[in-house]
């Protein structure tokens, strides 16, 4: 996270209300970030969103390094996280219209067998984000690795305008049971063109990390549009955090050479963007923020590693650093620290990267008047939420604590009430004594 002081509270853009996140998330165990760019001849300024939603929220499962951060759900609906997070999606879609959405870890509901049904996975998000019906075009059509597959479909967005979609499934064989861990790729078809051709593979087979099967389902999706022909690429980094800018590196860059075998497209229309998986601030000390800042001892040479990629000479970057948007999973990964400052999370993770190292210093600074954020990365929550309720569907807490607050104070009054009573009987008990008395 950039050691902004907009990074240091969080305020509601409504004037009523001040707003202030639980103190631990409940969405997912990652934070979604978006970055504001322009890709070379698009006139148009474009928004990409990515997301790593937590397939363990989704199924309700307190698993792996998300078990912790799963069991703090206390809600009978066991996937009420996850559908905090998609309401979070679903109102940042509405308010600023994306062109470009990456969602990591998701399920496909089709392959997971359930009584009752499980009504989740990647199919639930894009009905909440569909006017109406989603549309499916090819389903599950095989691909690279073996077992693997790819859906394609369209929708209609509640803002009227035309999506469509890939989502990619790798096959990972565990315990002798097949599982699908799944990216979601969404674009805005009116603004980048239909869907064209698309490249598949696993980052845990190339040969920087086959040697370690933990590593194996880590998908890495390609996309190609039609017209223009940008390309989208989706990915979920294996977690070798302080590797990222050499092993994944590499590793983008091949795959996306082996995508050029499939498609041929323009280097310079490519979008980036996923969960890296990158390094962070290695400190499992408590109090390892201090006042909302980073600690400053940490080498910043040994963090945010992959702050670029490469491809045939064009640069893909951002500007600044990435935002701290990794991971709820011990008990002080926490959104508020111990000094009441929004705190950040210790990895850099989820991010976004494009190509416009075309620009002259000039134009650059020219765009950067007009919008000082464009090609950085920034959190999501610090742009939402107008309605706390879709950040961490706690419109609850507001009401429970309004409610509270009305019953203190009748409470209060009635006792004020009693003990008035209980004076006046007691002045009438001793005037009359006195009257006796004398």
């Amino acid at each position: 996270m950039s050691q902004s002081s907009s990074q240091s509270s969080e305020v509601s853009e409504s004037p009523s209300e001040a707003y202030l996140p639980p103190r631990f998330s409940k969405t997912s165990d990652h934070k979604p970030v978006f970055m504001e760019f322009f890709l070379k001849d698009i006139e148009q300024p474009l928004i990409a969103l990515t997301y790593n939603m937590s397939f363990a929220s989704d199924l309700g499962i307190a698993t792996g390094s998300e078990a912790y951060f799963v069991a703090q759900n206390k809600n009978p609906d066991r996937r009420a996280y996850w559908k905090n997070a998609a309401n979070l999606v679903d109102y940042f879609v509405n308010l600023r219209n994306p062109t470009i959405m990456y969602f990591q870890e998701m399920n496909d509901r089709d392959m997971i067998e359930r009584d009752p049904p499980f009504n989740g996975g990647y199919q639930a998000l894009l009905e909440l984000l569909a006017l109406d019906k989603v549309l499916y075009i090819n389903k599950r059509k095989s691909c690279l690795p073996q077992g693997s597959y790819y859906t394609t479909g369209t929708y209609i967005g509640k803002n009227g305008q035309n999506y469509g979609f890939v989502a990619y499934s790798i096959e990972v064989i565990k315990g002798g049971n097949s599982l699908y861990p799944t990216l979601l790729t969404i674009w805005n078809t009116d603004a980048l063109g239909e869907f064209d051709d698309f490249y598949g593979n696993d980052l845990g087979l190339h040969s920087n990390y086959s040697s370690n099967r933990i590593n194996l389902g880590r998908n890495f999706s390609c996309v190609k549009t039609y017209n223009p022909g940008v390309v989208l690429i989706n990915l979920h980094g294996p977690n070798e955090p302080g590797l990222t800018d050499t092993l994944l590196k590499s590793a983008i860059e091949d795959y996306m050479e082996a995508a050029r075998e499939v498609f041929v497209f323009t280097p310079e229309l490519v979008v980036i963007g996923g969960d890296t998986n990158d390094s962070g601030l290695y400190n499992d000390n408590p109090d390892y923020i201090k006042s909302g800042s980073p600690d400053r001892r940490i080498n910043p040479e040994t963090i945010d590693r992959m702050r670029e990629l490469e491809y045939e000479k064009v640069i893909y970057k951002y500007e600044g650093r990435a935002p701290l948007s990794c991971c709820a999973e011990f008990s002080y990964d926490v959104l508020i620290n111990q000094y009441g400052n929004f705190k950040p999370y210790k990895y850099y993770g989820d991010k976004i990267y494009v190509h416009y190292a075309y620009l002259t210093p000039d134009e650059l600074d020219e765009q950067k008047k007009q919008n000082p954020n464009i090609y950085k990365n920034q959190l999501v929550i610090e742009t939402v939420p107008v309605d706390p309720t879709l950040a961490y569907g706690i419109r609850s807490r507001f009401r429970n604590l309004k409610k509270r607050k009305t019953i203190k104070k009748k409470r209060h009054n009635k006792k004020n009430k009693k003990n008035k009573k209980s004076f006046k009987k007691r002045r009438i008990f001793r005037q009359k004594t006195r009257k006796t008395h004398t």
